[in-house]
């Protein structure tokens, strides 16, 4: 019979392998959409130079943090991994990418 550690195991393995997976597409999406190619000087207030180009610094920013936090979260310490903190993770890579795209959206 399984013990219920075995279980927080999987579950974390799981949740790293996404984590792992998603946190590197969000991290390249946040590049190439935040990123402004032109001038944000002058009467550009929408788009990439939204809030002094606050897009950018909190998709690429927001997913590196979150991705760290849900990996060290899930290993780092003694005793059963928590299987929470990858699913953590994965949720505020989603809310900064959100985020945003949502605070680009704005004009």
């Amino acid at each position: 019979m399984p013990s219920k550690s075995s279980g927080a195991r999987v579950l974390a393995i799981i949740g790293t392998v996404l984590l792992g997976l998603l946190a590197p597409l969000a991290f390249l999406y946040s590049v190439m959409a935040f990123t402004p190619t032109g001038s944000c000087t002058g009467s550009s207030g929408g788009g990439a130079c939204a809030h002094g180009g606050a897009p950018m610094v909190i998709g690429m920013v927001g997913v590196a943090v979150f991705a760290l936090v849900g990996f060290v979260g899930t290993w780092a310490g003694r005793g059963a991994p928590r299987a929470g903190m990858p699913y953590a993770g994965i949720a505020g890579v989603v809310v900064s990418v959100y985020l945003a795209s949502s605070i680009m959206a704005m004009r």
